[in-house]
């Protein structure tokens, strides 16, 4: 037996530790034997790894699907699998994996799709910003109750009496200054107080 079959024995069977079993797939060189690894491992975690090193995509998109969210993200975000990756942010529970899946969309339509679908309105906010739809943006100012990320979405579409009314109502005196920073700014002859 080689040393990398040996090696692939105790990834295979050491119930007891994913570092020895992590280990011991990081120290195979034979790219066929960690291939068979991806295919047979009862660890997903293992089957995870392993698929990741050999480019395994059909077993990337077998554990795109997985119960195990943190699996179902990684082999995603390997995949580059923009809906996926969006379901996740629509459909977790989990603050983090939507987070990093929200990071990791870079597909318009897929942007637009949590913009239009997702429950919290950070989630929205970002995806219509991203997605670089002013139009998306317009429609979603009546939606959004947080002034600060109504501010944001006042700053991408350019509308002045939006970003005036948010300083004249808050009563958070970050926003008001910013909105007041960015309306002396860009509309110079509109004086502010700032509080």
């Amino acid at each position: 037996m080689s040393r990398d079959e040996k090696l692939a024995q105790i990834a295979v069977n050491d119930i007891e530790n994913y570092g020895t079993r992590r280990q011991a797939l990081d120290d195979i060189k034979d790219r066929h034997i960690i291939d068979y690894l991806a295919e047979n491992a009862k660890d997903e975690w293992i089957r995870l790894e392993s698929a990741i090193q050999t480019k395994n995509t059909r077993i990337l998109k077998e554990l795109t699907k997985h119960s195990d969210e943190r699996i179902r993200l990684e082999a995603a975000i390997e995949l580059s699998d923009q809906e996926t990756l969006a379901e996740m942010v629509i459909d977790s529970k989990d603050d983090l994996h939507r987070d990093i899946a929200l990071n990791y969309i870079n597909s318009k339509d897929q942007l637009r799709t949590i913009a239009e679908k997702s429950i919290r309105e950070h989630e929205k906010v970002e995806a219509a910003i991203r997605s670089g739809d002013k139009e998306l943006c317009k429609r979603l100012v009546a939606d959004i109750k947080n002034e600060e990320l109504l501010f944001r979405i006042a700053q991408v579409i350019n509308d002045h009496d939006l970003i005036s009314e948010i300083s004249n109502k808050t009563s958070d005196v970050r926003v008001k200054k910013i909105a007041n920073e960015w309306l002396d700014e860009f509309n110079p002859e509109t004086a502010s107080d700032i509080d």
